[in-house]
Formats: structure tokens, sequence, C-alpha cells
């Protein structure tokens, strides 16, 4: 399965960051192309809840649904997002890489659940939405990043691959 990982870091301890992920109110601002967003089930943040994204895609709109599965509190949470073509388990880790710096390690792992995504996965060698999510995925890292950033108004460290 095709697997996207980023590591960054962030001028702020690991709970600053986890709450500004694990907060729904947020995932607007770091989630590019997503129209809205519904809480379906449980407390966001907590393990088993479920939301649906809204994204946009052309000239419609496609609906993914994302499921908390496990979360170690400012450390760990996982996720399986399914649907639009594809099926993937994110995974973000927090850790404290000095004081108040907090290094955070994304995993994305997935594949097509339609043929022609993948088609596409084989071809772009990415996967997702016609390739696009392999290609963006660095962008909207970093723009999760300036959004924490923002929010916690702390400096930039900086972003480093992995």
């Amino acid at each position: 399965m095709p697997t996207v990982k980023l590591t960054i870091r962030i001028n702020q301890p690991p709970d600053v960051v986890a709450a500004a992920f694990l907060d729904p109110e947020n995932i607007m601002y770091w989630t590019s192309d997503l129209e809205r967003y519904e809480i379906i089930s449980d407390v966001p943040g907590k393990a088993g809840s479920v939301m649906h994204l809204h994204y946009r895609q052309g000239d419609g709109t496609v609906i993914m649904e994302d499921v908390l599965e496990e979360v170690i509190p400012d450390q760990y949470f996982k996720s399986r997002v399914t649907g639009g073509g594809i099926a993937a388990q994110v995974e973000t880790r927090l850790e404290e890489f000095a004081e108040g710096v907090t290094e955070v390690k994304f995993r994305w792992e997935g594949r097509g659940t339609k043929l022609l995504t993948r088609i596409d996965q084989a071809i772009a060698t990415g996967w997702g939405f016609c390739g696009t999510f392999h290609n963006r995925f660095p962008e909207t890292a970093s723009s999760t990043l300036l959004f924490l950033v923002m929010v916690t108004r702390a400096p930039l460290c900086r972003t480093l691959p992995i």
C-alpha cells in the first residue's frame, strides 16, 4: 500500500499540539478542499468518535468517513478514513523533542477501493483523488503547521522530511 510520511517540529508542548489537531473546529483550516464536517457519533477527540468529511471534488462532493480508532492523550492518535475511492489508516505521533517543542510524525497508508482509484494509484504512485493527495500532502501538512503556529502564536521551528 502507498505510504506517505512527514515529520515536523512545532514550538509548543504536545498537549497544545494535540488539542489543536483533535478539535473538529480546526479541521477546516488544515484540510484542503473540505467544505464541512458532521459529527456522527461520540465525543470528538475520543476513541470511537465518527465524523463525515464533505470534500469538493470537481463539480461534486465526496463524503469521507473518519473513525478515530485509538487515542493516547497528547502522544498518539489513529484514524481509519474511507470513502471517495480510498481506504486509509492515518497515524499521528507526538513526541517531546525538547522543552516546549513537539515532533509530530504523520503516517498515511492507504489503497484505492475503486478500479479508477487503483489505476490512478499505480500511474501516479500516489493515492486518493486522482493522485492529488500524494502531491498535496506536504502542502497540506505545511498548512496544518502554519495553522497550529498561528493558533498558538509560536514561532516555526522547522520541517523535516523522513
